[in-house]
């Protein structure tokens, strides 16, 4: 019994022993927290934090917060992209304060996605970041010029004819729209704005790019993210003592002239000496004696360029600030060039408390822009050797009795020379045909300005619920004001009636606001990121638009120096426009290596009638690390490798074409008011403005995406590999309607297009040691533009009114792309004495000869006309290399396009009509009453494939030495060069091949239509990075 009871009491000691052991480690066992921010003092979301050894941990909540259960003696294992791992002993701690450091050899640590972020490791989409860097670094006067060739599948092309300061056209894989507008989405800070901020943005503000291409990323901002999306991340204040810095450049740039239009006195002259077997005609002798010019000079003076920024960013653990400041002037490369920009932006990111917080930002900026008054081409028609203005010298050949008033100054036109008796008896019989005004005059007697006062505003709030769940609200105001003056001078124009005054004012409010809840929550190897939410936007237009004529003087260039003034019809007028979206997405990770995320967004746009309103666009993606397997882990060459595919919806209602109120509204009929008198009493009069379409609906695009991203040897090497195809359908389209409804058209859906390319990019670091290291960058990418279905209107030939009645036309038509050329090609096997002069009249018809029967009918007809190509490039590309040697640094970058086709409308302007050809009889001036017949053949239809230098910056770093000596932080003198090298096709003749429409807005039906345009400009400039 006894033995018992011991050996009972034995086995009872032992189990309170361990009972007691038990609650010994379970009271040892303690919650500990932290905080992780990067090495600039900027919270870190989703960093992991696990317990070595165990399946145990959890990820930091969008403040970079953390709580975790963990013994005494635990170690903590912290990890994320981009940064280098810590390891962190507990070692009976409760609290962590880490500062993590960024690994330059890993990838991006973060990427900004739609309404959030997510780590690059994890995305599965097609989205490529850009840095700034170094792009601070450097003279960029725009945000889009930075861009240039820094991304594949972004084309940025020069469009206006105007003059410096215009805005670009940017397309991301290629034209996927006829009628709603192909250019991407801009969203800056989280907020949607007009693609008119992108230019004013001051670069120096810039924290990111992140380019949206696939339709998988740009889904969940629905209906505006059809052809992309570019989202702007700026900067934001630090912790800590504030910093300042300043950046400023000040250099100047000339345009690059084009050979063709070096038509000089000497050529003619020579040219008439040998056509008159080397006789000196008295016509001859006239040009050499009045003297000679080259009119590029006189047109294309240059300018100096200046810009000055300075930010000054800081604060604490609770508030942060960040604010700047900027001025640029452009004098642009021609006459009359002039553009100024002023920027000012403030930001503020404030702590309330550990669960409220809130950021304000306010971005106003104001531009003065003086644009080119007149088409390139027009200022080339003078003869080389009529002088500009009058001088005793030219007023010896002048018309005295046709002209009794000239002095000496006035502008000078051909027709003061025509009936001078040279030689006593011999009369010139004209030296000119035509009446046509100074061209100087044209331009210095025109005043065309644009002042843009914009106002971009946030703000924001964030109230973290838990350690899972956040709410996120923010409302986004932007507002611009236009008002663009022009005035036509009484010497601008052959008759002086023709002097008028315009004003035009446009004013746009957008008020964006977006409700979201956000939940992030890490189980085990389970990684899971969820939105939902609510987003509204309204925009409302107005648009006025007055004309004055009867000037008596130029004293009071306005409209209120004239005798009448009138409201411009059409160009006067208000519209709104609505959208309200719902949004959803779920990022899942397992192991960070199995990657999946949907998302969908529904929205409903006042566009469309009641029945077609809302949309509903899906959009899923999976990715898989393979790198993070077992069987590569010890891979000595593959450091990353993911392999991901994408499938989305996208949609576009963005009918916003300049001027045209009726398809903002075309579900329903818009009818103008006009006061009508009839005796004593005045009514109103309404008429129908366009044919009401109740069924339109959303245009759609369907987009597939398969995609590698790859690194090898520790990521020395890294890139991705796309693959894409995107077909939009339900196009919306005006079409033209029987006569018998009164109008001309209506808009419709119809059509659908297809886009399919490829894309990469690569990244080296060839040489990284102490003192010297060298990256290059090589981005390419080729897109297929094809019309895949057009209903009955397959074939549809366009013949737009280009102000020169030369009958250039265009080509829709199934199975090519969106827009071809179209039109006769010329039979260069005619014998050669007939090539000088190939494009005679028949019979007095508009029928050319000399051009190929390609029927072989034995006529020259309508039937004779091909497709003579299209204005897409086959093949984008950009290598750009960076090098640093102690403190000096090298950039440079080629970019270049490929394949792509021009008409040239304005070579022909000036060189070739009414059956004559300027370089083969320099004597023969414009006749503006002919059809150019040349125009519509493959003579004026030129290969736009150029490649450039776009940058070469060479920098020094002063040393720390002399930095403390001037208390400065930090400072770098450089200097830079813009094209410095810009090489052409032998058989281009414009001076931009970039320039590749007119002025307005982009036009897919007749894209690639160039008549003029500013010429591009080589540009040097010295500046400065200071910090201080």
């Amino acid at each position: 019994m006894f033995k018992i009871k011991r050996k009972a009491l034995g086995s009872l000691i032992v189990f309170f022993a361990l009972i007691i052991h038990g609650l010994d480690v379970s009271a040892q066992s303690k919650v500990v927290t932290g905080t992780i921010v990067s090495d600039d003092g900027e919270s870190l979301p989703g960093v992991t934090v696990k317990v070595e050894n165990t399946t145990q941990g959890t990820i930091t909540n969008v403040d970079g917060y953390f709580s975790l259960e963990v013994d005494p003696d635990a170690v903590l294992i912290l990890s994320f992209v981009g940064f280098k791992t810590q390891v962190i002993p507990v070692s009976g701690r409760t609290t962590f304060n880490v500062t993590m450091e960024l690994d330059i050899t890993e990838l991006s640590e973060v990427v900004v996605i739609g309404y959030g972020t997510q780590k690059k490791s994890h995305l599965t989409g097609a989205i490529s970041k850009v840095t700034n860097e170094n792009l601070d670094q450097l003279p960029f006067a725009r945000v889009d010029d930075a861009l240039v060739g820094q991304i594949s599948g972004v084309q940025i092309s020069t469009t206006s004819e105007d003059g410096i300061g215009g805005d670009p056209t940017i397309l991301v894989r290629g034209v996927g729209s006829i009628n709603a507008g192909s250019g991407p989405l801009l969203v800056i800070d989280g907020a949607p704005v007009d693609s008119e901020f992108f230019g004013n943005i001051d670069m120096n503000d810039i924290e990111s790019f992140e380019v949206l291409k696939d339709a998988a990323s740009a889904s969940i901002f629905g209906s505006r993210g059809a052809n992309g999306v570019i989202m702007i991340t700026t900067k934001q204040g630090k912790e800590g003592p504030t910093k300042f810095t300043y950046n400023g450049f000040t250099g100047y740039q000339e345009a690059i002239r084009s050979d063709a239009y070096d038509n000089s006195v000497e050529d003619q002259i020579a040219f008439e000496i040998a056509n008159n077997n080397g006789v000196v005609t008295p016509r001859t002798q006239f040009k050499q004696l009045i003297g000679s010019r080259d009119w590029q000079d006189v047109f294309f003076d240059g300018g100096f360029v200046n810009s000055h920024s300075i930010s000054a960013r800081g604060g604490n653990d609770r508030t942060k600030f960040s604010t700047s400041l900027s001025y640029l002037h452009d004098e642009g490369v021609m006459l009359t060039d002039d553009f100024k920009k002023a920027n000012f932006k403030a930001r503020v990111n404030t702590k309330v408390s550990d669960k409220f917080s809130f950021s304000l930002n306010v971005n106003p900026s104001y531009t003065i822009r003086k644009r080119f008054p007149d088409a390139t081409r027009e200022v080339f028609r003078q003869e080389p050797y009529i002088p500009t203005f009058h001088t005793e010298h030219s007023l010896q050949f002048v018309d005295i009795a046709s002209f009794p008033d000239l002095e000496v100054g006035d502008y000078v036109r051909q027709v003061h020379f025509n009936n001078y008796i040279f030689q006593d008896s011999i009369d010139l019989g004209g030296v000119s045909n035509t009446n046509q005004v100074n061209p100087v005059a044209r331009v210095l007697e025109q005043e065309i300005i644009d002042r843009r006062f914009q106002v971009f505003s946030s703000l924001g709030a964030k109230y973290k619920i838990n350690n899972d769940f956040n709410i996120d609200a923010n409302a986004t105001i932007s507002f611009q004001d236009v008002l663009r003056t022009r005035y036509e001078g009484l010497q601008h124009s052959i008759d002086p009636s023709d002097a008028l005054a315009r004003e035009f004012n446009q004013s746009r409010f957008r008020l964006v606001q977006n409700f979201l809840v956000n939940y992030s929550k890490r189980v085990a190897d389970h990684e899971i990121n969820a939105t939902i939410g609510i987003s509204g936007e309204q925009e409302i237009d107005r648009v006025t638009e007055t004309e004055a004529r009867g000037f008596s003087n130029d004293n009071i260039p306005r409209i209120e120096g004239g005798a009448s003034v009138a409201l411009v019809g059409g160009n006067t007028y208000q519209r709104e426009r609505r959208l309200l979206s719902f949004i959803g997405r779920v990022n899942y990770a397992f192991l960070d290596r199995y990657l999946a995320s949907v998302s969908v967004r529904r929205d409903g746009s006042s566009i469309f009638g009641p029945d077609t309103r809302f949309g509903t666009f899906p959009a899923f993606s999976l990715g898989w690390r393979i790198s993070e397997e077992d069987f590569l882990s010890g891979s000595s060459i593959l450091s990353n490798l993911k392999l991901r595919a994408s499938y989305g919806v996208t949609g576009n209602d963005n009918v916003n074409l300049i001027n045209n109120v009726e398809e903002w509204y075309a579900h329903q009929s818009i009818f103008l008011a006009t006061p009508v008198a009839e005796g004593n009493e005045i009514g109103q009069a309404f008429r129908a403005l366009n044919i009401a379409n109740p069924d339109l609906r959303w245009e759609r695009s369907i987009e597939i995406n398969p995609g590698i991203d790859f690194g090898l040897f520790d990521n020395r090497i890294t890139g991705s590999l796309e693959y894409y195809q995107r077909t939009s359908d339900d196009l919306l389209l005006n079409v033209p309607v029987s006569a018998t409804t009164g109008f001309d058209g209506g808009l419709i859906n119809i059509g659908e297009v297809k886009n399919e390319g490829v894309e990469f990019e690569v990244r080296t670091n060839n040489i990284n040691t102490d003192g010297f290291s060298w990256n290059t960058t090589f981005i390419g990418s080729a897109n297929k533009n094809t019309l895949t279905n057009f209903a009955d209107a397959n074939g549809t030939i366009l013949s737009p009114d280009d102000g020169s009645r030369s009958g250039s036309e265009w080509l829709m038509s199934v199975g090519d792309p969106i827009s071809n050329f179209y039109g006769f090609v010329v039979d260069e096997a005619v014998p050669l004495e007939f090539i000088q002069r190939p494009f005679d009249f028949i019979g007095g018809q508009n029928e050319v000869t000399y051009v190929k029967d390609l029927n072989g009918d034995g006529l020259i007809d309508d039937n004779d006309r091909t497709i003579l190509g299209n204005p897409y490039p086959d093949f984008i590309w950009s290598i750009s290399n960076e090098i640093v040697i102690n403190n000096f640094d090298i950039s440079f970058m080629w970019q270049g396009s490929h394949g792509a086709e021009i008409r040239n409308i304005g070579d022909f302007d000036v060189f070739g009509w009414s059956g004559s050809d300027m370089e083969a009889n320099p004597n023969t001036t414009p006749n503006f009453g002919f059809v150019r017949p040349k125009i519509q053949t493959n003579a004026i239809v030129q290969d736009a494939s150029y490649i450039a230098l776009r940058n070469l910056n060479i920098g020094y770093t002063l040393p720390s030495g002399v930095m403390e000596n001037l208390g400065l932080k930090s400072a770098r003198v450089y200097v830079s060069g813009t094209n410095l090298l810009f090489l052409t096709s032998s058989d281009y003749t414009g001076f931009n091949p970039e320039t590749i429409r007119q002025s307005g807005d982009f036009n897919a039906l007749t894209y690639g239509y160039n008549r003029g345009g500013a010429p591009i400009a080589r540009k040097v400039v010295l500046g400065v990075n200071i910090n201080f």
